[in-house]
């Protein structure tokens, strides 16, 4: 097995071990600040604090813009190169973070005097939307580093410093008992040092490992400058996108519905959040690889590795999905105690959004390690921006409330296909290819795990209890694992990932 297997495996890994402890951190957060802050409260936090929430959840993603580029100079060992361009990106993203600032306090005070606030929380939204603007700031500065760190797969310390911020605000929910004002305000802000801490906290680390290359240095270099901002700006585009319409319909669905439906909706977005992250994980090992075998010119090698990925973030979301579709309610119990009113059929039909966008992550880094982005962030802008007019058409005209997501859907399988013929025109990526090693394979699973789920639905009927819920839940994940393992990988394809397990047992 090769180097560079082994060292997937390993960045894999320690992803993983780092996932499993957020998601156990973030499982049993969600419960407790439900408890302590109340439905509507929750709910509150779930539409105003949603941009926190959204840019914490791409902030690798965001960080790619700059790793593509620290990549490409690793390749050619270049390391005055790459701290000319760690130094440009703290500058790129200090502008990004001040039009941020404009743009989204002005749209924020526009948008909170019509929104569907209970009485006497009014104060609480300005409050919370003011902490949850620093916060998301403070996130944008942290890009550099993150894109340092991933870029040089320090993925060891990415996974320790990941689990101390979560568990930091794990601890945070339990100060909101000695809470001076209202505790949603309180817990925004404490949310906001937690945030602050860890931007440091990458900073101190970056510095001492990577010593110079991690220092600010005032350099000039125009041309560099305008290669990274145009980059970095189209990038900000695409994933700014995704951020603001999935906040967006947040704002639509308070409209019509109120606080209690953005608390089920805040829900729905936190299972979806949990299998993104997981699908993320996966292929913030991969990116690193595709974009130096890119650099290197081993097209073969890229395509391969963004293939293999396809396949490997679908298996993992549809296990994931099969499961919590199946016991969707009896997990709602035995996580949260109170389920909130809608959360049940909003996660039902928001996972069918999660699988169409498994494919997004191999795709985009394939753009992004050719550098050619701007079709593909237009086309993305664009078509993502439509659920916004198309959500509010849909509930204005009476429809339920969980139609917002099955719009998403469709137009993230419309964005799906003009991704990949993007790829055929401007990469010469091979579709055909694509259909024949990944959507066959995917189509005859979506066939076998409808079946499996058609079968749980007419024929098991039991009052689950925690120990029942934790069975059946731990059994169809097995079922699922082995089922898709076997479907979505060939022969060989398997070999290998048991040869790299067992490499690094």
């Amino acid at each position: 097995m090769s180097n560079k297997n082994k060292q997937i495996a390993q960045n894999t890994l320690f992803l993983y071990l780092r996932k499993i402890v957020v998601i156990a951190i973030n499982v049993y957060t969600s419960r407790l600040l439900l408890q302590m802050l109340g439905v509507e409260e929750f709910g509150l936090y779930g539409l105003i604090g949603s941009i926190v929430i959204l840019f914490n959840s791409l902030r690798s993603l965001f960080a790619s813009s700059i790793q593509r580029f620290i990549n490409v100079e690793i390749g050619k060992q270049n390391q005055a190169k790459i701290n000319k361009i760690f130094s440009l990106g703290i500058k790129i993203h200090a502008v990004i973070a001040i039009l941020f600032f404009i743009i989204v306090e002005i749209a924020g005070l526009i948008m909170i005097p019509d929104l569907n606030i209970p009485s006497g929380k009014e104060n609480a939204a300005y409050w919370v939307l003011q902490f949850s603007i620093f916060t998301a700031i403070v996130s944008i500065m942290t890009v550099p580093y993150d894109a340092l760190i991933i870029a040089n797969e320090k993925f060891n310390a990415y996974a320790v410093i990941s689990i101390v911020e979560y568990t930091l605000k794990l601890g945070v929910i339990f100060l909101l008992i000695f809470s001076p004002v209202q505790r949603v305000i309180f817990y925004s802000a404490l949310i906001f040092l937690v945030t602050l801490l860890v931007r440091f906290t990458n900073a101190i680390y970056c510095k001492k490992t990577f010593k110079e290359i991690a220092k600010y240095s005032k350099v000039k270099d125009d041309s560099l400058m305008k290669e990274m901002t145009k980059f970095a700006g189209w990038q900000f585009l695409g994933n700014a996108s995704y951020s603001i319409a999935n906040t967006g319909v947040n704002f639509v669905i308070n409209i019509f519905g109120g606080v209690t439906i953005n608390a089920a909706r805040s829900i729905a977005y936190q299972v979806q959040g949990m299998i993104e992250q997981f699908t993320s994980d996966l292929n913030v090992s991969f990116r690193p690889q595709i974009v130096n075998n890119y650099a290197a010119k081993d097209m073969d090698k890229c395509l391969q590795l963004v293939l293999f990925s396809s396949k490997a973030t679908f298996m993992i979301t549809i296990i994931l999905t099969f499961v919590i579709e199946c016991m969707t309610y009896p997990i709602l119990q035995l996580w949260l105690n109170i389920v909130p009113e809608s959360a049940v059929i909003f996660i039902q039909t928001y996972l069918l959004f999660t699988l169409i966008h498994s494919f997004y992550y191999s795709i985009d880094v394939l753009f992004k390690a050719s550098g050619n982005i701007k079709l593909y962030q237009l086309y993305d802008a664009a078509i993502t921006f439509l659920n916004l007019p198309l959500s509010w058409i849909s509930l204005k005209l009476g429809f339920p409330y969980y139609s917002v997501f099955i719009i998403m859907s469709m137009l993230e399988f419309i964005n799906l296909i003009i991704k990949l013929f993007l790829c055929k025109k401007l990469l010469g990526f091979n579709i055909l290819t694509f259909l024949k090693v990944v959507l066959t394979r995917v189509i005859i699973c979506i066939i076998i795990f409808i079946i499996l789920f058609t079968i749980h639905h007419h024929f098991i009927h039991i009052q689950y209890t925690p120990l029942s819920t934790i069975i059946f839940a731990t059994g169809y994940g097995l079922i699922g694992s082995v089922l898709s393992f076997i479907i979505m990988f060939t022969n060989q394809e398997r070999k290998k990932l048991i040869s790299i397990l067992k490499k690094q047992t």
